[in-house]
């Protein structure tokens, strides 16, 4: 059985349970920010991570004004700093979907051997989850001839040109610079985690073979050069290093290089822009923690104001300070296990929504999900120590009291305690 004061901190919790509620809900609400943040960060960051290393990204990329052709390609291969080069071709199309009559660019790319990449590999997708009804089974690869692969990411804005009417199977009329046009059949979905999200490019992306790409009327060459640096992949220095000497071999085979790009390594193009919505999504968990300590206070500051004689009772009986504190404090705990009971689970089922729509929209492959251990220890601190710590201050004050002082005393409002209006608001509920 209970001892009285624990009785009584039961009964206080449930005597007055839209108080605990609200006091509850306040404290989960916070923790349910701050935990769904947290499990976005660690789980995101991580994915991403393996995602982006997985498609073997190159270490630079150099485009030139000229066409090229495999013998460059064997050339910088062969180079001792150069451990892998590929080239491809991209071209800037323009498409018209049978439901629209507006023109859209489309960025195609042409790789030599899509069964055999070992640069920023391309992978079939298997489920296009956002809208399995119209992309049913879309994983078709390599491209068939003279059809095209779109890239996921291409589906989610309907400024691409592609939402809501296109489907699996659906015809294209694209046009290619020089004026040619020619229908082409969308034979599947393919994942370029390398390439960029097309949210973030505005540039729906397509993949042909290079049979294709010469019955659009466009020459069999390459206009990038993907290269893998031998050592150091994720220094920084040493790549760009490496890229000037492979724009040094490209300019005196008789190029000119339009320019090269150098990926941050081991981050997606789209990460600097993440992290900064993480930051502020963080930012906006701790202002809703900060705003329940504050009405956790101002609920225990009432409910002492409220309880001033119970308190004197207690005193005159034998009860010691401390024992009070520690069963105000108690009450407190169980605030923050009830708001961590119900903002883990619900912090749980909000991640893993927002990072399934985020692993389309960033472009990048979610593992398992799991909640990880360090954030559940982040929100059982949060829901813990944070209302205990809230707490210290008013149940420290409103436990000094005297017998003779809690006795003469009218409650709320005494002493200046309990008579602010948000406390007169708290006291009534």
């Amino acid at each position: 059985m209970f001892s009285p004061r624990w009785r009584k901190v039961l009964r206080d919790i449930w005597g007055n349970k839209r108080r605990t509620f609200l006091v509850v809900l306040s404290i989960a609400v916070g923790v349910f920010a701050v935990g769904t943040v947290a499990q976005m960060q660690v789980i995101v960051s991580k994915d991403m991570v393996e995602s982006y290393e997985a498609a073997n990204p190159a270490s630079a990329t150099i485009y030139t004004d000229q066409p090229f052709d495999d013998d460059l390609v064997e050339v910088v291969r062969r180079m001792p700093e150069v451990a892998e080069a590929e080239g491809r071709r991209s071209i800037i199309v323009r498409f018209q979907h049978p439901q629209d009559d507006t023109w859209y660019p489309l960025r195609l790319y042409a790789v030599p051997d899509y069964k055999d990449m070992r640069i920023n590999i391309i992978q079939p997708e298997i489920e296009f989850a956002p809208d399995p009804e119209k992309w049913p089974n879309p994983s078709t690869f390599p491209p068939p001839d003279k059809e095209v692969l779109i890239e996921r990411t291409s589906l989610l804005i309907a400024s691409h040109g592609l939402v809501p009417n296109a489907a699996l199977g659906d015809t294209l009329l694209v046009e290619t610079p020089i004026g040619k046009q020619r229908e082409m059949r969308m034979a599947g979905l393919v994942y370029d985690i390398a390439t960029g999200s097309a949210p973030w490019t505005g540039m729906a992306y397509g993949y042909v073979t290079f049979d294709t790409l010469e019955w659009l009327g466009l020459p069999r060459t390459y206009s990038e050069l993907h290269i893998l640096v031998a050592g150091d992949r994720h220094d920084v220095g040493y790549i760009e290093q490496v890229a000037r000497e492979v724009e040094d071999r490209v300019e005196r085979s008789g190029l000119e290089v339009a320019r090269t790009d150098i990926p941050t390594p081991g981050k997606l193009p789209q990460d600097s822009t993440y992290q900064t919505l993480v930051m502020l999504l963080g930012a906006l968990g701790v202002c809703s923690l900060v705003v329940s300590v504050f009405l956790l206070i101002n609920t225990v500051s009432a409910l002492l104001a409220q309880q001033v004689r119970q308190i004197g009772v207690m005193k005159a009986l034998g009860a010691r300070a401390n024992q009070i504190v520690c069963m105000y404090l108690g009450m407190v705990t169980v605030f923050g296990l009830l708001s961590l009971v119900i903002a883990a689970p619900l912090g749980a089922w909000a991640a893993r929504w927002i990072i399934n729509f985020m692993s389309y929209f960033i472009n990048f492959t979610l593992g398992e999900f799991s909640i990880p251990p360090q954030v559940l220890a982040l929100e059982a601190g949060m829901a813990l120590l944070v209302p205990l710590l809230a707490g210290l201050y008013p149940i420290f004050a409103g436990t000094r009291i005297t017998v003779r002082e809690a006795i003469t005393s009218y409650g709320l409002g005494e002493e200046g305690f309990g008579g602010s209006a948000i406390d007169r608001l708290v006291e009534r509920l």
